[in-house]
């Protein structure tokens, strides 16, 4: 009880600015369905990208599949999968007992302000002096830049943020469902449990430091940078003959390494052979040796390798030793995990690492500031913190008001609320339902609001097979009304919905124009489709599960022809469900 207390007196004022980070993270979801008033039905505010996919994904656990094999259809749920859903869980076990809804507007509070927490407390171990006021304001400053900077360092973004050219819709970027949160959470927890482990405050405390680790399997880029980073902590202190800390590191790595066996034989069986190339590919796998150069990391690794050129061998200073080793293995580390691919042949989106990297960058480089700037040039150093740290607290408040440009689109959803409430109340468990017009942002929330699953998916990347994929693409077209006169002309005009469904990797995901891998599956689907046609509708449609058909418009007598015992079952607003006697 005494030590609790003493650690609240000591971090008081980090706990005040954490929950001042909470409190604007959260505001849109308060601020945005107040601005709403009557017109808000219940959907809730989610404007961070792809936040109604990780819904979908926590509420598949909800519904009773806890491996996440296949969240959208009702097949393929027993599918193995390279990434195991355990960010999910950090939603999905409390939502049991409070409800999904209730759990996400928590999250959007306690996981922000959790995170600050842990970055201003590693920044006040590294810079290990406590009491004044420059001690006070470093780590303060390093959480709320970490926090609400992130997106400063596109200095094209900035000047167009500046000039009202754009409006801030996206930076509150750690109020994301699932990732890159959670990745962040075990992150600094487990680089808080090294600095534990070199300080040797505890004796077990390796075995926390590979508990982190093995939970961090679920995202790679969090258990990427975390591996690579003990790596380069393992072979510094192994060079420093420093015996027993490297052995502490060596323990967390297997004791990972063991935690994690299921999880390995999975991987390796999921993405093993053909079929699992084409797996790991379509998850973001890439093949290759090229190097990577990161801009920002390597500005912070010039500033640091400056800073302590000058402070050991032009001032002599010899202090801080231990945060110099960190902070070496965090920018080797960091260096390590963009580029292992040299070696390995084999990287996943590395893209996705600056999620980690750049705020690992802003605490090295507000940490390398303190320890040797402030002793040398102080005012330059305070009116420096003052400035990030205002600037950081001024751009969050700017991204708690940014919720105003997506009401039009939050107001929109609305209009599902009526269809949910029925699918989720009255339809089947495990119900399938089918759109009959192309609808990818309804097709995302059905799964996300209900217990239903979809016919089809754009989220082709989770648990779906090639024939089905085709398949879909196919019925689609077809219940479009695409004749075979049409189709290359409907495939041209569809090319970004081509790519989504039928890429191997994700160079050919975000590719543009009609390159010769575009018209290559055009030409393929225009093939296949001459004799999709030729078959009966009805048949086609119950090749798999289907509860209902899902249209926004009455089905004319002609398309009743074709689906013979097809007949209208409810009317939801403008939504018109239909299901086979």
């Amino acid at each position: 009880m005494r030590r609790a207390k003493l650690f609240l007196q000591t971090h008081v004022i980090g706990i005040f600015f954490a929950v001042v980070v909470g409190i604007i993270s959260v505001l849109p979801s308060f601020l945005a369905p107040l601005a709403l008033g009557s017109n808000y039905k219940g959907i809730q505010f989610l404007y961070v990208d792809d936040e109604d996919i990780y819904r979908a994904r926590i509420h598949e656990i909800l519904d009773g599949h806890p491996a996440v094999a296949s969240p959208y259809l009702f097949e393929y749920k027993d599918m193995r999968v390279p990434m195991p859903p355990l960010g999910e869980f950090f939603y999905a076990l409390p939502a049991f007992f409070f409800g999904l809804g209730v759990v996400i507007l928590l999250s959007k509070f306690l996981f922000p302000a959790v995170l600050f927490f842990l970055i201003y407390f590693l920044t006040k171990k590294l810079i290990v002096e406590e009491g004044d006021v420059y001690a006070k304001i470093t780590p303060i400053t390093s959480g709320l830049l970490v926090m609400f900077g992130y997106d400063l360092i596109d200095y094209h973004y900035v000047a167009a943020l500046l000039q009202g050219q754009i409006a801030s819709t996206h930076l509150l970027l750690w109020t994301r469902l699932v990732n890159p949160i959670t990745g962040g959470l075990l992150l600094f927890s487990f680089l808080i449990t090294l600095w534990m482990i070199i300080k040797k405050t505890f004796r077990f405390t390796h075995i926390l430091g590979g508990i982190l680790l093995a939970l961090m399997v679920g995202y790679f880029f969090s258990f990427g940078l975390a591996l690579a980073i003990l790596a380069a902590l393992f072979c510094i202190f192994l060079l420093n003959k420093e015996y027993a800390i490297a052995r502490k590191f060596a323990a967390v790595f297997f004791i990972a390494l063991l935690v994690d066996i299921p999880y390995w034989y999975n991987v390796f069986t999921a993405i093993g052979g053909t079929d699992g190339k084409l797996v790991a590919s379509r998850n973001g796998m890439f093949f290759t040796h090229a190097p990577i150069i990161n801009k920002v990391l390597l500005l912070a690794t010039i500033f640091f390798a400056a800073s302590f050129i000058y402070a050991y061998f032009i001032k002599k200073e010899r202090s801080h030793q231990r945060s110099w080793q960190f902070m070496t293995a965090i920018l080797l580390g960091a260096w390590g995990a963009f580029n292992q691919q040299i070696v390995t042949g084999r990287e996943i989106w590395p893209f996705h690492f600056v999620q980690y990297t750049i705020p690992l960058s802003f605490v090295v480089i507000i940490t390398t500031a303190f320890i040797v700037w402030r002793k040398h040039f102080p005012r330059l150093w305070m009116l420096g913190m003052i400035t990030a740290l205002s600037g950081s607290l001024l751009i969050g408040v700017f991204s708690a008001y940014s919720y105003v440009y997506k009401i039009p689109e939050f107001q929109n959803l609305q209009r599902y609320s009526t269809l949910f409430s029925w699918l989720d109340t009255k339809a089947p468990k495990e119900c399938v339902v089918l759109l009959k017009e192309r609808n990818d942002e309804l097709e995302r929330l059905i799964p996300a609001y209900t217990h239903c699953n979809v016919y089809s998916t754009e989220s082709v990347f989770f648990g779906v097979t090639s024939a089905r994929v085709l398949h879909n693409y196919l019925l689609r077209m077809r219940l479009n009304g695409v004749d075979q006169v049409h189709a290359h002309e409907y495939l041209l005009a569809h090319q970004e919905t081509v790519r989504s469904y039928f890429y191997d990797d994700w160079n050919q995901l975000f590719g543009q124009g009609e390159d010769t891998w575009l018209l290559g599956r055009v030409s393929f689907l225009e093939k296949e489709y001459q004799m999709f046609l030729k078959g009966d509708l009805k048949k086609q449609i119950q090749m798999y599960r289907l509860d209902y058909l899902l249209t926004e418009k009455v089905l004319t007598a002609q398309e009743l022809k074709q689906l013979p015992g097809l007949h209208l079952k409810q009317t939801l607003d403008e939504f018109f469900l239909y299901s086979f006697k």
